[in-house]
Protein backbone atom coordinates (compact mmCIF):
# COMPACT_ATOMS: atom_id res chain seq x y z
CA UNK A 1 0.00 0.00 0.00
CA UNK A 2 1.01 3.76 -1.20
CA UNK A 3 2.08 6.10 1.91
CA UNK A 4 -0.43 8.92 1.96
CA UNK A 5 2.25 11.13 2.32
CA UNK A 6 4.57 9.68 -1.07
CA UNK A 7 0.70 9.59 -2.73
CA UNK A 8 0.30 13.37 -2.12
CA UNK A 9 4.12 13.26 -3.92
CA UNK A 10 2.74 11.31 -6.99
CA UNK A 11 -0.18 13.72 -7.05
CA UNK A 12 1.68 17.06 -7.11
CA UNK A 13 4.14 15.56 -10.07
CA UNK A 14 1.01 14.34 -11.70
CA UNK A 15 -0.06 17.76 -11.81
CA UNK A 16 2.97 19.54 -12.91
CA UNK A 17 3.48 16.57 -15.95
CA UNK A 18 0.11 17.33 -16.97
CA UNK A 19 0.85 21.43 -16.51
CA UNK A 20 3.82 21.12 -18.32
CA UNK A 21 2.13 19.11 -21.58
CA UNK A 22 -0.36 22.01 -21.88
CA UNK A 23 -3.40 20.07 -21.64
CA UNK A 24 -6.59 22.22 -21.87
CA UNK A 25 -8.89 20.51 -19.18
CA UNK A 26 -9.15 18.13 -16.89
CA UNK A 27 -12.41 16.96 -15.41
CA UNK A 28 -12.22 16.17 -11.73
CA UNK A 29 -12.92 12.72 -10.82
CA UNK A 30 -14.00 10.57 -7.76
CA UNK A 31 -10.71 9.59 -7.10
CA UNK A 32 -9.28 13.28 -7.25
CA UNK A 33 -11.70 13.78 -4.60
CA UNK A 34 -9.06 12.06 -1.96
CA UNK A 35 -6.32 14.34 -1.86
CA UNK A 36 -9.27 16.95 -0.57
CA UNK A 37 -10.51 19.63 -2.33
CA UNK A 38 -8.24 22.09 -1.06
CA UNK A 39 -5.64 20.09 -2.20
CA UNK A 40 -6.80 20.38 -5.90
CA UNK A 41 -7.67 23.97 -5.48
CA UNK A 42 -3.79 24.89 -4.69
CA UNK A 43 -3.05 23.34 -8.24
CA UNK A 44 -5.68 24.72 -10.07
CA UNK A 45 -4.34 28.17 -8.61
CA UNK A 46 -0.74 27.16 -9.88
CA UNK A 47 -2.54 26.54 -13.41
CA UNK A 48 -4.08 22.96 -13.45
CA UNK A 49 -6.70 23.15 -15.93
CA UNK A 50 -9.52 21.55 -13.80
CA UNK A 51 -13.60 21.86 -14.31
CA UNK A 52 -16.47 20.37 -12.64
CA UNK A 53 -19.84 21.65 -13.69
CA UNK A 54 -21.70 19.42 -10.90
CA UNK A 55 -19.17 19.83 -8.09
CA UNK A 56 -20.26 22.24 -5.94
CA UNK A 57 -19.47 23.63 -2.73
CA UNK A 58 -22.07 23.84 -0.24
CA UNK A 59 -21.29 26.91 1.58
CA UNK A 60 -21.71 29.47 -1.65
CA UNK A 61 -23.83 26.97 -4.08
CA UNK A 62 -21.58 27.56 -6.86
CA UNK A 63 -18.90 25.56 -8.06
CA UNK A 64 -15.41 24.55 -6.87
CA UNK A 65 -13.97 25.14 -10.15
CA UNK A 66 -15.11 26.22 -14.10
CA UNK A 67 -17.57 24.64 -15.27
CA UNK A 68 -16.37 24.69 -18.77
CA UNK A 69 -13.24 25.65 -20.76
CA UNK A 70 -13.73 26.48 -24.51
CA UNK A 71 -11.00 26.28 -27.01
CA UNK A 72 -11.07 27.67 -30.16
CA UNK A 73 -9.06 25.88 -32.73
CA UNK A 74 -8.88 26.32 -36.31
CA UNK A 75 -12.02 29.13 -35.71
CA UNK A 76 -13.64 26.14 -34.16
CA UNK A 77 -15.17 26.76 -30.82
CA UNK A 78 -14.91 23.37 -28.99
CA UNK A 79 -16.39 23.44 -25.48
CA UNK A 80 -14.85 20.90 -22.97
CA UNK A 81 -17.81 20.60 -19.41
CA UNK A 82 -17.11 18.10 -17.04
CA UNK A 83 -19.35 16.03 -14.70
CA UNK A 84 -18.89 13.86 -11.85
CA UNK A 85 -20.92 11.38 -10.30
CA UNK A 86 -23.19 11.51 -7.72
CA UNK A 87 -23.00 7.63 -6.55
CA UNK A 88 -19.52 8.24 -4.66
CA UNK A 89 -18.41 5.04 -2.66
CA UNK A 90 -19.59 5.19 1.34
CA UNK A 91 -15.97 5.68 2.62
CA UNK A 92 -16.01 9.03 -0.03
CA UNK A 93 -19.00 10.13 0.96
CA UNK A 94 -17.75 9.78 4.75
CA UNK A 95 -14.71 11.58 3.63
CA UNK A 96 -16.48 14.62 1.66
CA UNK A 97 -19.89 14.56 4.16
CA UNK A 98 -20.68 18.51 4.47
CA UNK A 99 -17.33 19.78 2.31
CA UNK A 100 -18.75 19.06 -1.07
CA UNK A 101 -22.34 18.30 -3.39
CA UNK A 102 -22.64 16.85 -6.23
CA UNK A 103 -25.53 18.45 -8.06
CA UNK A 104 -27.54 15.81 -10.48
CA UNK A 105 -25.85 15.62 -13.73
CA UNK A 106 -29.11 15.82 -16.36
CA UNK A 107 -30.27 19.23 -14.31
CA UNK A 108 -26.80 20.34 -14.55
CA UNK A 109 -26.17 19.99 -18.65
CA UNK A 110 -29.40 21.59 -19.27
CA UNK A 111 -27.76 24.04 -17.72
CA UNK A 112 -24.59 24.02 -19.48
CA UNK A 113 -26.46 23.38 -22.80
CA UNK A 114 -28.33 26.94 -21.97
CA UNK A 115 -24.53 28.77 -20.92
CA UNK A 116 -22.85 27.47 -24.25
CA UNK A 117 -25.84 28.49 -26.81
CA UNK A 118 -24.05 29.98 -29.31
CA UNK A 119 -20.97 29.98 -27.57
CA UNK A 120 -19.89 26.79 -29.24
CA UNK A 121 -19.53 25.01 -31.99
CA UNK A 122 -19.26 21.61 -31.05
CA UNK A 123 -19.80 20.35 -27.12
CA UNK A 124 -17.31 17.77 -25.42
CA UNK A 125 -18.19 15.95 -22.30
CA UNK A 126 -15.43 14.87 -19.85
CA UNK A 127 -17.43 12.58 -17.80
CA UNK A 128 -16.75 10.40 -14.60
CA UNK A 129 -20.46 9.75 -14.75
CA UNK A 130 -19.68 5.79 -15.52
CA UNK A 131 -21.51 4.52 -19.02
CA UNK A 132 -25.17 4.18 -17.63
CA UNK A 133 -25.33 7.65 -16.43
CA UNK A 134 -23.72 8.81 -19.84
CA UNK A 135 -26.33 7.53 -21.49
CA UNK A 136 -28.92 9.03 -19.15
CA UNK A 137 -27.41 12.68 -19.99
CA UNK A 138 -27.02 11.96 -23.60
CA UNK A 139 -30.64 11.07 -23.85
CA UNK A 140 -31.95 14.63 -22.67
CA UNK A 141 -28.84 16.34 -24.54
CA UNK A 142 -28.50 14.57 -28.18
CA UNK A 143 -26.39 17.94 -29.25
CA UNK A 144 -23.36 16.64 -27.82
CA UNK A 145 -21.29 14.80 -30.02
CA UNK A 146 -18.77 13.58 -28.07
CA UNK A 147 -18.43 11.43 -24.39
CA UNK A 148 -14.92 11.38 -23.08
CA UNK A 149 -15.19 9.34 -19.88
CA UNK A 150 -13.25 6.59 -18.22
CA UNK A 151 -14.97 6.16 -15.03
CA UNK A 152 -14.96 2.24 -15.54
CA UNK A 153 -11.75 2.09 -17.25
CA UNK A 154 -12.89 0.13 -19.67
CA UNK A 155 -11.37 -0.78 -23.03
CA UNK A 156 -13.23 0.52 -26.23
CA UNK A 157 -12.03 -1.50 -29.51
CA UNK A 158 -14.75 0.86 -30.63
CA UNK A 159 -16.41 3.65 -30.06
CA UNK A 160 -19.89 3.25 -28.45
CA UNK A 161 -22.83 5.21 -30.03
CA UNK A 162 -25.83 6.72 -28.80
CA UNK A 163 -28.01 8.69 -31.60
CA UNK A 164 -25.74 10.54 -32.80
CA UNK A 165 -23.67 11.31 -29.76
CA UNK A 166 -19.93 9.28 -29.85
CA UNK A 167 -19.45 7.70 -26.08
CA UNK A 168 -15.40 6.83 -25.94
CA UNK A 169 -13.43 5.55 -23.05
CA UNK A 170 -9.81 5.65 -21.75
CA UNK A 171 -8.28 2.40 -20.22
CA UNK A 172 -7.60 2.57 -16.17
CA UNK A 173 -4.38 3.88 -14.56
CA UNK A 174 -3.10 5.44 -18.17
CA UNK A 175 -2.36 2.42 -19.57
CA UNK A 176 -3.30 3.21 -23.04
CA UNK A 177 -3.85 7.50 -24.48
CA UNK A 178 -6.81 7.74 -26.79
CA UNK A 179 -6.14 10.23 -29.56
CA UNK A 180 -9.39 11.56 -31.07
CA UNK A 181 -8.74 13.14 -34.44
CA UNK A 182 -11.72 15.68 -36.06
CA UNK A 183 -12.06 16.38 -39.86
CA UNK A 184 -14.83 18.99 -40.28
CA UNK A 185 -16.70 19.89 -43.05
CA UNK A 186 -19.66 21.31 -41.83
CA UNK A 187 -20.42 22.70 -38.46
CA UNK A 188 -24.05 21.72 -38.43
CA UNK A 189 -23.51 18.09 -39.28
CA UNK A 190 -22.73 15.03 -37.59
CA UNK A 191 -19.54 13.01 -36.98
CA UNK A 192 -19.10 9.83 -38.94
CA UNK A 193 -16.58 7.13 -37.80
CA UNK A 194 -13.21 7.41 -39.88
CA UNK A 195 -12.45 4.02 -38.35
CA UNK A 196 -15.26 1.97 -39.08
CA UNK A 197 -14.01 1.20 -42.77
CA UNK A 198 -11.04 -0.64 -41.48
CA UNK A 199 -12.83 -2.35 -38.69
CA UNK A 200 -15.26 -3.73 -41.15
CA UNK A 201 -12.51 -4.87 -43.32
CA UNK A 202 -10.79 -6.54 -40.94
CA UNK A 203 -14.24 -8.17 -39.70
CA UNK A 204 -14.52 -9.19 -43.42
CA UNK A 205 -11.21 -10.63 -43.89
CA UNK A 206 -11.16 -12.73 -40.11
CA UNK A 207 -14.76 -14.09 -41.89
CA UNK A 208 -12.98 -15.33 -45.02
CA UNK A 209 -10.58 -16.96 -42.79
CA UNK A 210 -13.09 -18.98 -41.24
CA UNK A 211 -15.01 -19.65 -44.14
CA UNK A 212 -12.25 -21.35 -45.96
CA UNK A 213 -11.31 -22.75 -42.99
CA UNK A 214 -15.14 -24.61 -42.76
CA UNK A 215 -15.46 -25.23 -46.38
CA UNK A 216 -11.84 -27.76 -46.02
CA UNK A 217 -13.22 -29.16 -43.03
CA UNK A 218 -17.01 -29.33 -44.76
CA UNK A 219 -14.83 -32.09 -47.01
CA UNK A 220 -14.54 -34.87 -44.50
CA UNK A 221 -17.19 -37.03 -43.20
CA UNK A 222 -17.60 -36.06 -40.04
CA UNK A 223 -17.94 -32.86 -40.67
CA UNK A 224 -20.55 -32.63 -43.11
CA UNK A 225 -22.87 -30.88 -41.23
CA UNK A 226 -21.55 -27.27 -41.39
CA UNK A 227 -23.95 -25.98 -44.23
CA UNK A 228 -26.21 -24.24 -41.74
CA UNK A 229 -22.54 -22.64 -40.27
CA UNK A 230 -21.47 -21.32 -43.32
CA UNK A 231 -24.48 -19.49 -44.36
CA UNK A 232 -24.54 -17.94 -41.55
CA UNK A 233 -21.49 -16.72 -41.99
CA UNK A 234 -21.75 -15.61 -45.43
CA UNK A 235 -24.84 -13.56 -44.63
CA UNK A 236 -22.67 -11.91 -41.85
CA UNK A 237 -20.08 -11.55 -44.35
CA UNK A 238 -22.92 -9.44 -46.99
CA UNK A 239 -24.60 -7.71 -43.87
CA UNK A 240 -20.63 -6.06 -43.81
CA UNK A 241 -20.37 -5.74 -47.43
CA UNK A 242 -23.65 -3.88 -47.58
CA UNK A 243 -22.12 -1.53 -44.65
CA UNK A 244 -18.90 -1.03 -46.03
CA UNK A 245 -20.66 0.21 -49.47
CA UNK A 246 -23.47 2.03 -47.62
CA UNK A 247 -20.32 4.03 -45.33
CA UNK A 248 -18.74 5.02 -48.32
CA UNK A 249 -21.04 6.70 -49.80
CA UNK A 250 -22.54 8.80 -46.54
CA UNK A 251 -19.31 9.80 -45.27
CA UNK A 252 -18.27 11.41 -48.24
CA UNK A 253 -18.19 15.56 -47.61
CA UNK A 254 -19.61 14.88 -43.86
CA UNK A 255 -17.46 15.58 -40.67
CA UNK A 256 -15.59 12.48 -39.83
CA UNK A 257 -13.75 11.72 -36.67
CA UNK A 258 -11.11 8.83 -35.89
CA UNK A 259 -10.11 7.34 -32.51
CA UNK A 260 -7.51 4.84 -31.69
CA UNK A 261 -5.84 3.90 -28.81
CA UNK A 262 -2.43 4.36 -28.63
CA UNK A 263 -0.59 1.79 -26.05
CA UNK A 264 2.13 3.80 -23.31
CA UNK A 265 4.96 1.06 -23.17
CA UNK A 266 8.33 1.22 -22.59
CA UNK A 267 8.98 2.20 -26.61
CA UNK A 268 8.22 5.66 -25.69
CA UNK A 269 11.28 8.14 -25.70
CA UNK A 270 11.12 9.05 -21.28
CA UNK A 271 10.69 12.52 -21.16
CA UNK A 272 14.27 13.35 -19.26
CA UNK A 273 12.70 16.64 -17.44
CA UNK A 274 10.34 14.64 -15.78
CA UNK A 275 12.26 11.70 -15.26
CA UNK A 276 14.70 13.96 -12.85
CA UNK A 277 11.25 15.16 -11.24
CA UNK A 278 10.56 11.42 -10.30
CA UNK A 279 14.12 11.15 -8.78
CA UNK A 280 14.01 14.28 -6.88
CA UNK A 281 10.70 13.28 -5.13
CA UNK A 282 12.25 9.51 -4.30
CA UNK A 283 9.79 7.81 -6.43
CA UNK A 284 10.60 4.77 -7.83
Amino acid sequence: MVEPKQALTVARLISRAYRQMGVTAINVGDKDLLYGIKFLQEEASHGLPLISANLIDPSTNLPFFPPYIIKNIANIRIAFFGLLSPDLEPAMQKATAGKIMVKDPVETTHKIMKSLSGRADFIVLLSDLGLDREREVIGTAPCIPFVLGGHEGSFFHSPAAEGQTVILQSFHKGLYAGKLQLIVENKFSPFQDEGRNDRIKRQLHDLDIRLQALKQSQNTPQNQNLSPIIQEISKQKAQLQKELRLSGVSSAGSNRFLWTMVPLDASFTEDSEAAEWIRQAGIR
